[in-house]
This record gives C-alpha cells, sequence and structure tokens, in this order.
C-alpha cells in the first residue's frame, strides 16, 4: 500500500512488476552507472571496446566488454540491449583476451574480423583500474 497526495493505494503484483521494469529503464540514467570494465572471471575469450553516448546529455564514456561468444557483434548487440535506448554504442574494435586469476596475468591481443583492432593499450589501461594488482599485457599479434 502507497499513499499520493493523501490517497492510499494497494499495488497488486501487475503494478510491482511495472514499477521494477520503469525504474530498471533508469538504471543506467548517468555515465557513473556503467562499468567501465566487464570481462570474464577466467579462460580466452573475445572482447570489444564499445564508445557509449548518452543519446539525452551527449556525454560519451570508452567501456570494455569480453565474453565467450561466437562473433564480436553478439558483444555490442547484448551491451546495447542492457543499456536500452537512451544510448548509442559503437565499437572500435576488438580482439581477445586471456585472463589467468590464478597467475594474477590478463593478456591482451588480435583483432576483430567485425570491427577491427582497436588500441590494447587504452584495454589495458580500463582494465587495470579493475585489476590492479594484475599484470596486464597486450600485443597487437594474434587472432
Amino acid at each position: 500500500m502507497f499513499t499520493v497526495v493523501g490517497v492510499r493505494f494497494l499495488w497488486c503484483s501487475k503494478c510491482v512488476r511495472n514499477f521494477i521494469k520503469i525504474n530498471q529503464l533508469n538504471y543506467y540514467s548517468t555515465m557513473d552507472a556503467i562499468k567501465d570494465v566487464v570481462i570474464d572471471g577466467q579462460g580466452k575469450f573475445k572482447y570489444i571496446q564499445i564508445e557509449v553516448k548518452n543519446k539525452n546529455t551527449g556525454e560519451q564514456k570508452l567501456i570494455v566488454r569480453g565474453t565467450k561468444v561466437g562473433y564480436h557483434s553478439e558483444i555490442l548487440d547484448t551491451t546495447q540491449r542492457q543499456l536500452r535506448n537512451d544510448y548509442d554504442c559503437e565499437s572500435p574494435g576488438g580482439g581477445r583476451i586471456l585472463h589467468e586469476p590464478e597467475k594474477k596475468r590478463i593478456f591482451v591481443f588480435g583483432y576483430s574480423m567485425s570491427f577491427g583492432q582497436p588500441s590494447h593499450a587504452k584495454t589495458c589501461e580500463l582494465i587495470r583500474k579493475y585489476y590492479p594488482d594484475y599484470t596486464v599485457e597486450w600485443s597487437n599479434d594474434g587472432y
């Protein structure tokens, strides 16, 4: 039950679901709510850089997303769905990441057939913020 301007309302389950859905749409209302780096916890997988732009404010930032998928474009599609319609997402490139948590090592390398090769140095710079006790290295070699 809730009150608006002195009138009490009883929430049905459908109303609660709609309220949650509306508030989830607003979850990414600021760039700070979007994590700079989200990658798998271990193994070798594809990654892309994504330039995210808020359609309303024009604010922009570069983020990194990496996971086991068939194609780099799947990562971009998933990220765009998660951010909903408030943001434009474009990828300047991608490659692969080898994440070895037991060695505290992340190695960034290769390129994306779909998006090309980004600046792996920028990727590593972002990853180091999230994994400060790791050795994070890169190479333009490999696929």
